[in-house]
């Protein structure tokens, strides 16, 4: 992480202590997700967003970019890479295994320094105080691909898509039953009737055997400038679900360190290839016989739990 100051707020602020804290406990859950050769490397500020940009973003909470978008090419005929396609740099460095951007940061966040935030590492929920934590865990998908080209033009008003070429993640969105977003025009009357019928959804063949069918995107009848096409409906994964991170509104009572399965999927699918969930904790109370062999172990360890009626056997391999 690399915490910068700008003319808009400063990490000094008596109301960030604590805040950097939980900002790299969520780079760090990332971290152990995701598997890359190539370190990605976050810039955040801590900011006046309203001031910053307008008083539209008074209440945003904060939000994150790709520093750099890539195109890719692959000479092997069974490679997944989709060309004419924006990749986000940190998923470039993931796949080609260089370092691309050298010393320059791959992500670029900015927190609203007017919100009420808790800066809690252990789930802890904090009476009218956002989760410092689960807000950049979100933040962090947006750079790390979990988003769409679709957006408004904030002079015209006019919604488009892939004007160049479509983001990693449209090569996936498609609307009613098989219409896809990179089959239609990058604009016009057409493009906002697709962009605004509350029926898009992620087609991908991971995403569905976590969710068993196709998770739906947020696409409303109107456009929400940085939340429509780039996040889970709000109303598929309700707040309390383990999905629910990837959805576009939030409230002082939700809580996510994780993707959960389906939201990590998607990011399996565009590319984050080995992506793992973290294993959940809880404990174990028994006087029944643990056995841990061999002894000592390198790569591969078996622990087995025998209490006279059954065994069980958990196999954990490359052990590091």
């Amino acid at each position: 992480m690399i915490f910068k100051n700008s003319q808009y707020g400063s990490w000094s602020d008596p109301k960030a202590q604590g805040a950097q804290a939980a900002i790299q406990y969520a780079a760090t859950a990332w971290g152990n997700m995701l598997v890359s050769n190539i370190e990605i490397k976050i810039e955040a500020y801590w900011e006046n967003l309203s001031v910053k940009h307008d008083s539209s973003f008074l209440n945003t909470l904060a939000y994150a970019r790709a520093s750099k978008l890539y195109t890719l090419t692959s000479n092997d005929p069974n490679s997944t890479i989709f060309t004419n396609t924006y990749y986000p740099i940190a998923l470039v460095e993931k796949i080609t295994g260089n370092n691309e951007n050298q010393n320059e940061s791959e992500i670029i966040m900015s927190f609203n320094s007017l919100k009420p935030w808790s800066f809690s590492l252990d789930k802890t929920q904090v009476q009218g105080k956002y989760d410092m934590v689960t807000i950049t865990m979100h933040e962090i998908a947006h750079g790390l691909g979990f988003v769409s080209s679709a957006k408004e033009d904030s002079v015209t008003k006019v919604l488009s898509h892939s004007v160049m070429f479509p983001f990693i993640f449209d090569q996936f969105v498609e609307f009613g039953s098989n219409k896809k977003l990179t089959s239609i025009a990058s604009t016009g009357s057409g493009t906002t009737t697709w962009l605004t019928s509350n029926n898009s959804f992620f087609n991908g063949p991971e995403v569905k055997l976590k969710n068993n069918t196709r998770p739906e995107i947020f696409c409303p009848f109107t456009w929400v400038q940085g939340s429509s096409m780039s996040h889970f409906n709000e109303n598929y994964f309700i707040g309390s679900d383990k999905n629910a991170l990837m959805t576009p509104y939030t409230n002082v009572t939700e809580i996510h360190h994780d993707p959960g399965e389906v939201g990590l999927a998607v990011l399996i699918e565009i590319g984050w290839v080995g992506a793992v969930l973290p294993l959940e904790e809880f404990p174990y109370y028994s006087n029944d016989v643990i056995k841990i062999f061999p002894n000592p172990a390198s790569a591969n360890i078996k622990i087995r739990v025998e209490n006279g009626i059954e065994i069980s056997e958990l196999r954990m391999l490359n052990i590091e």
